[in-house]
């Protein structure tokens, strides 16, 4: 099975979100949809809207799996050639909260530091800030999602076109990272 696995460092990072967006680059490849998988509680299906395709590709999956306790095993996660996305704040905490479940995974298992990707999320009223670009393996993606309010709205994730630049050009990398993971 190919899978890609969303988790965050904290509560509110944007893991729902960003499954969304996951499950929108990949819902119309032309041999299915991947299985969208997320606790009831997480509103996966609200995020994503229109959750419907014509067929499914059962062998593919985007799963929310909400936020990463410290003490989870990450083995799982990316077991069998999954993927693993982790979400953390774009602060100096958020890095070093990230860099901590990299270097879980790392330990768990070396091969699959290369199906690992960090995503940074901005927050209202934060620009960002240095990435950490030279404390993660050369493997490993560091993808930048400046805050945009539409992004945080209820209901379904809007189009990319309804997006800032910035925030539309982080979220298109995104996609473009997902549809390579799951190719």
């Amino acid at each position: 099975m190919s899978a890609l696995t969303v988790v965050g460092t904290g509560g509110g990072v944007g893991t729902t979100t960003l499954a969304a967006l996951a499950f929108r680059a990949v819902r119309d490849h032309p041999e299915g949809a991947p299985w969208l998988i997320g606790a009831a509680d997480r509103d996966l299906a609200l995020r994503v809207g229109d959750d419907r395709a014509d067929r499914i590709r059962v062998d593919h999956a985007v799963r929310d799996a909400g936020v990463l306790r410290t003490d989870a095993p990450v083995a799982p996660l990316v077991a069998d050639g999954a993927a693993l996305a982790v979400v953390t704040p774009w602060s100096p905490v958020g890095l070093s909260d990230a860099r901590a479940v990299v270097d879980r995974v790392s330990a768990a298992d070396p091969e699959a530091i290369r199906r690992t990707a960090v995503v940074l999320v901005g927050r209202r009223g934060w620009r960002g800030g240095r990435n950490g670009a030279d404390a993660w393996p050369d493997a490993v993606p560091v993808l930048h999602l400046p805050y945009d309010p539409a992004l945080h709205r209820p209901g379904p994730v809007p189009e990319l076109a309804g997006l800032g630049r910035a925030a539309r050009e982080g979220a298109a990398a995104w996609q473009d990272l997902v549809a390579r993971l799951l190719a």
